[in-house]
């Protein structure tokens, strides 16, 4: 079983992002490793991410930028003038974050016929166990 984390990415407030924008947050994972002494056993792994990921160092910033030109003379002994917009954009890409990742020491988990382990709001329930294999349904 392998369980993806995910965390809120804070605004300027704490709160989450209003566009439901997320940052790992990291994993676990549970491995079966055989049988012992008529138990199935398993392994647990937990790495967590630590991030510094915020609403403001993911999002890029669009800057307009209007010009106005301005154009007077005469054609011909005729006064003219003239005014012309135009509009472009600066583009600033996103600061961006760092992260990193910290592992906790696995957990080994014997469960006979019938017993079962929660992990991460999911039930893993071994239903038999013999010398070579294990049945388990995760609920």
């Amino acid at each position: 079983m392998n369980f993806q984390s995910r965390r809120s990415l804070p605004n300027i407030v704490g709160k989450a992002d209003l566009f439901g924008r997320t940052t790992d947050a990291g994993h676990t994972t549970v491995r079966y490793l055989g049988t012992h002494g008529g138990q199935a056993v398993f392994e647990r792994s937990d790495v967590t991410v630590e991030s510094n990921a915020t609403t403001m160092s993911e999002t890029p910033l669009i800057l307009p930028n209007t010009t106005n030109t301005s154009v007077n003379g005469t054609i011909g002994g005729t006064p003219v003038s003239a005014t012309a917009t135009s509009t472009s954009f600066q583009y600033i890409p996103p600061r961006g974050s760092s992260q990193y990742a910290t592992a906790a020491r696995p957990i080994q988990i014997a469960l006979g016929k019938g017993q079962s382990v929660t992990v991460e709001g999911r039930t893993l329930r071994v239903i038999h166990v013999s010398p070579t294999s294990v049945d388990y349904r995760i609920e």
